[in-house]
């Protein structure tokens, strides 16, 4: 990454902005590398670390296999790939047939919008215990 002490030094509201808005890959990287905006018991987790935690504390008895589907382990390991994918794959500027998402772009444009919102507001905002100013 380029200049990776940068990106460290941004906002989480900042990062999120980036991705957002311009589609940059260092500050999504920054994200889901460095930020422990998710919560599991009393810990803080980056995502990956998050997703991980939820597989290996039964998140499996709320997920329903049909029986057309795979079994459980394997249901369990697509779950977590496409909930990693949904907040750490941005739209390429091209898409092709290959390409078939989901992609994080909307999801960061949504929570943006959101915390820009609440700011205008007055609000004062805390998100997963990360104060973005």
């Amino acid at each position: 990454m380029i200049n990776d002490r940068k990106y460290r030094l941004l906002s989480t509201f900042e990062l999120i902005k980036n991705v957002a808005l311009h589609s940059d890959r260092s500050s999504l990287n920054e994200i889901i590398s460095s930020r422990k905006l998710l919560t599991f018991g009393n810990r803080r987790y980056i995502l990956p670390e998050y997703l991980m935690q939820l597989r290996e504390k039964d998140f499996g008895n709320h997920i329903t296999i049909w029986e057309f589907e795979i079994d459980k382990d394997e249901k369990l390991d697509l779950t977590h790939d496409r909930s990693l994918m949904k907040f750490s794959n941005l739209k390429p500027e091209i898409i092709t047939r290959e390409d078939k998402g989901p992609y994080c772009n909307r999801q960061y444009e949504v929570l943006f919008k959101q915390v820009t919102k609440l700011k205008s507001d007055g609000m004062m905002i805390m998100i997963l215990r990360v104060k973005i100013l």
